[in-house]
């Protein structure tokens, strides 16, 4: 039984570890990192893979021909907002982690003594 979960806990571990790849893969494309990282962690690191291969990439000096953007300075409440959505970001994905982690130990403790 604890050869299981620890079994579980490595193929846990590998997968996210794939993923973030995957994720840094997609980083570049149209899919995103955060879209690319939850599908390979979730439907598989292959499936995953597939779908960032499929996705446009990311051309940024087409994107500014097309658009000529014109230099825009943010305000400070923009700025301000932008930095507490990173933040927001930031401290949902360290507390999915935490709860993934916690959840691993409770598997692990519960098949050990039971």
């Amino acid at each position: 039984m604890i050869q299981t979960t620890i079994l579980i806990i490595i193929c846990l571990v590998i997968n996210i570890i794939i993923s973030n790849i995957i994720g840094k893969l997609g980083k570049e494309k149209k899919v995103g990192f955060k879209t690319a990282f939850w599908i390979s962690f979730f439907l598989g690191p292959i499936i995953g893979l597939l779908i960032v291969i499929a996705s446009v990439p990311i051309n940024k000096e087409e994107s500014k021909v097309e658009f000529k953007p014109v230099a825009i300075e943010l305000t400070p409440e923009e700025k301000e907002r932008e930095k507490s959505e990173q933040e927001f970001n930031n401290i949902i994905m360290t507390c999915l982690t935490l709860v993934t982690i916690c959840v691993i130990i409770y598997m692990f403790y519960k098949n050990m003594y039971h």
